[in-house]
């Protein structure tokens, strides 16, 4: 009979008792075995009544990953337990980016570790942030006076900003270019893409 939630059996020596439903036992019993068919014999019972407890198995379902501008990460998606730990998730890389963490939403949302119990019950996904680097700018003045600051920090992905300008006598100052003989100018509205600390150099227009 069922009884607040709990299944009573009452079994008669000898028989074989089949189990229609899932079950957890509840038992002293060393030597009990209940089979894969949900079956076991009531002579390994050693008193008249045994109390079983359905068992309700956890729903599983898919969860997969939105690399959100990043790199990697095999596979890309895995199968969760409702009200289990999601277990091992692979960090994912991103040039010029250092990964902040698996979330619920592309932005905002609730973050997501190995440890957290999934709470969703639906296939769902987990999309990665990202938190840009930030590298240091020196100024070289190439012949001219020293500038202030001399360093400058910049984020990448994001404009270089308000640069400094140094003077020289005899000169008229040019701009900012990645190399002591020019190459590539860099402005205040140029987007930072190197991925270390960086050295501007100065170049001139003689001017006399």
């Amino acid at each position: 009979k069922i009884s607040g939630g709990k299944l009573d059996l009452i079994a008669i020596a000898g028989d074989m008792v089949n189990i229609n439903l899932p079950v957890m036992v509840i038992s002293d019993l060393e030597n009990l075995i209940i089979k894969a068919d949900g079956t076991f014999n009531s002579n390994d019972l050693s008193g008249d009544k045994t109390t079983l407890i359905p068992y309700m198995k956890a729903n599983t379902y898919t969860l997969s990953f939105d690399l959100n501008g990043g790199d990697g990460t095999t596979p890309s998606s895995k199968t969760v337990t409702f009200d289990s730990e999601y277990g091992d998730m692979t960090e994912p890389t991103r040039e010029g980016y250092t990964f902040a963490g698996w979330y619920t939403s592309e932005s905002g949302g609730t973050k997501i570790t190995s440890t957290s119990t999934v709470s969703i019950a639906e296939n769902h996904t987990l999309y990665a942030h990202w938190t840009a680097n930030k590298y240091i700018i020196t100024f070289d003045s190439n012949g001219g006076e020293e500038t202030n600051p001399k360093t400058k920090e910049v984020t990448y992905d994001s404009n270089y900003g308000d640069l400094p300008e140094s003077t020289r006598t005899g000169y008229s100052f040019k701009g900012w270019f990645t190399t002591q003989t020019g190459d590539e100018e860099i402005t205040k509205t140029t987007k930072v893409k190197v991925t270390k600390n960086q050295t501007l150099y100065a170049q001139w227009v003689e001017t006399s």
